[in-house]
């Protein structure tokens, strides 16, 4: 039983890792929404198609997050520029984690 909850515990940090490490590093999401509309025979055809991409920058307090979980420094002191380096480092980390898990 404990392996098992070790295992769901180490999942679990995974997929939390995973999606502060999305925050990090800004994502770009697409939303498509379509209208149609019935004719006199009763068919569904599609009237208009939109899509809107929405661009999310990379947040700052994930950043904060992931190099707390990685060392104990005190990153609220840094400044911009060396929680950008601290940032990609971190990236270039958990890219390679992820090209080693594959």
């Amino acid at each position: 039983m404990k392996n098992e909850n070790k295992l769901n515990g180490e999942k679990q940090l995974e997929v939390v890792i995973d999606a502060l490490l999305r925050l990090v590093k800004g994502a770009k999401s697409s939303e498509s929404i379509s209208e149609y509309v019935y004719n006199e025979d009763g068919e569904r055809r599609l009237k208009s198609c939109k899509t809107t991409v929405k661009v999310s920058e990379p947040d700052v307090e994930s950043i904060k997050i992931l190099l707390s979980l990685k060392n104990e420094k005190d990153f609220s002191k840094m400044t911009d520029a060396e929680l950008e380096e601290e940032k990609n480092k971190l990236i270039e980390m958990f890219d390679e984690i992820k090209t080693n898990k594959k």
